[in-house]
């Protein structure tokens, strides 16, 4: 505390200590007498639970209940416990109480027609909002850019501003002057005495945290329920089935983009349709998973046990984190890329599958078949009717679409790979069988394994799996 304020006579506000700063750099040697508001509590209350009156103060019982997602009851539970704080510091009686129950909903969603499963949660807030006594709000300012000064009166109530005196921007409670477009008039019951305050401070004449008469008051920090249950749009965390059910969709219409992809990314397909804005581009994408919904859930759940089970594993953190967010019971929105990944994780999980399977001599004779073309040579490419089982399947972004790499095996145990563009003209299934006829591309060799690359394939007839595959 400062030396002139040492030497006051009136109460130790923040205004009193502004004007005894004031004054000392004047050069004063008595600081001014400051005197306070008529609102001004001086001597702080204990907080109660019960409705009570106390002198320049009326607690009000409040009730209130919504349904909110994750966003706006973490926005909810500080605004309790700045209310509180508030409440406190001003020396008001009463405090308010908050409680949540979870709440899981369910529902299918209007463009990608995949379920959705989300949580909400049940919220109550009960208490005693305190408030000064005998106040009541009549009016908004708003000053316009255009038109100047616009006072709204609140229904029933008669003209009681006064234009010459009310300033843009001042709030009489505070003494203070800030950027405000909209102020308020607050005026005494009893003595018909009128204030102009701010947002912040109609609080402390209205009975705190109940309902306004205008809705358009809502602001971040004024709202219809008085600031609480949020203010900003719901980020709905959805289940892990539900993000890899969406995933595999966008992984299959727009093949998989790392997120060092330039432009692009699997991660934002699908950020965009779980959460697409009002947008014709966004909405238009995610309506194109729709026709993919049944399959994609089946998808889904097969993911979700694989990530969870023995086969998906290796060293580093990626694997920890994968099967962190996939046991989990929703997923964050920041960890939905690491979700998204998953489908390409499979897709070379099988693969390697193969690998691991020729080293235990499963397709130890794997060799190239037919003849590759050489345009130098003048030599053509052979064309070859197989049976073959689908082994491995991945989706691919290139720059003419989406293309499916099916890896297969040849009732001989040679590996076979085809590229094919357009529907998929084999299907989603692993260990599905085939009779197709296609013409050697190429002979490659992944990791020491031998396989003919076809081109120009077509399904002659679909076979049914064999038994225990």
């Amino acid at each position: 505390m400062s030396t002139a304020h040492a030497n006051c006579t009136h109460p130790k506000t923040k205004s009193a200590r502004a004007a005894c700063r004031k004054a000392a750099k004047g050069g004063a040697t008595v600081a001014p007498v400051v005197t306070p508001l008529a609102t001004e509590i001086q001597t702080p209350v204990a907080p109660s639970h019960t409705i009570q009156a106390v002198t320049d103060v009326t607690v009000r019982e409040i009730a209130m209940s919504a349904q909110i997602d994750s966003f706006q009851l973490e926005a909810t539970r500080e605004k309790v416990e700045k209310i509180n704080a508030r409440a406190a510091k001003k020396g008001l009686a009463g405090t308010l109480t908050m409680t949540s129950e979870p709440v899981e909903c369910e529902e299918v969603d209007e463009l990608t027609k995949i379920k959705r499963t989300w949580t909400e949660y049940k919220v109550e807030i009960k208490g005693n909002a305190p408030a000064y006594n005998g106040w009541e709000f009549v009016a908004k300012l708003d000053w316009d850019a255009n038109a100047g000064l616009i006072v709204r009166n609140i229904p029933g109530v008669d003209s009681v501003v006064n234009r010459e005196t009310v300033k843009e921007g001042w709030c009489d409670h505070c003494k203070t002057t800030r950027q405000r477009l909209v102020t308020y008039v607050v005026r005494n019951q009893e003595t018909g005495e009128t204030l102009q305050v701010g947002s912040s401070c109609l609080k402390d004449f209205t009975g705190q945290y109940t309902t306004i008469a205008f809705p358009e008051l809502s602001s971040a920090d004024d709202d219809e329920e008085g600031g609480f249950f949020g203010f900003r749009g719901a980020e709905r965390e959805y289940d892990p089935a539900t993000v890899l059910a969406v995933a595999w969709a966008c992984v299959k219409l727009e093949g998989f983009k790392p997120a060092s992809n330039f432009g692009n990314t699997t991660k934002g397909d699908v950020l965009t349709a779980l959460y697409p804005s009002k947008s014709k581009n966004d909405r238009e994408f995610a309506a194109t998973i729709a026709p993919l919904a049944d399959e994609a859930s089946k998808k889904a759940a097969e993911l979700l046990a694989w990530i969870l089970s023995d086969d998906f594993n290796g060293p580093g953190d990626y694997v920890v984190n994968m099967k962190a967010v996939a046991a989990g019971k929703f997923v964050s929105r920041r960890n939905i890329g690491i979700l998204a990944s998953a489908p390409q994780a499979w897709a070379k999980s099988l693969e390697r599958t193969l690998v691991r399977e020729r080293e235990a001599s499963v397709y130890k004779n794997s060799q190239w078949f037919g003849t590759a073309p050489d345009k130098a040579k003048g030599i053509k490419a052979s064309r070859h009717d197989l049976t073959v089982t689908v082994k491995a399947i991945r989706y691919i972004d290139g720059d003419y679409g989406t293309t499916t790499l099916y890896t297969m095996i040849t009732d001989e145990g040679n590996v076979a790979k085809w590229f094919s563009s357009g529907t998929d003209k084999l299907g989603e299934n692993v260990n599905a069988r085939f009779v197709i006829r296609g013409s050697v591309k190429k002979h490659d060799e992944w990791e020491g394994m031998k396989a003919t690359v076809l081109t120009r394939c077509t399904v002659i007839d679909e076979l049914e799996p064999v038994e225990g595959e």
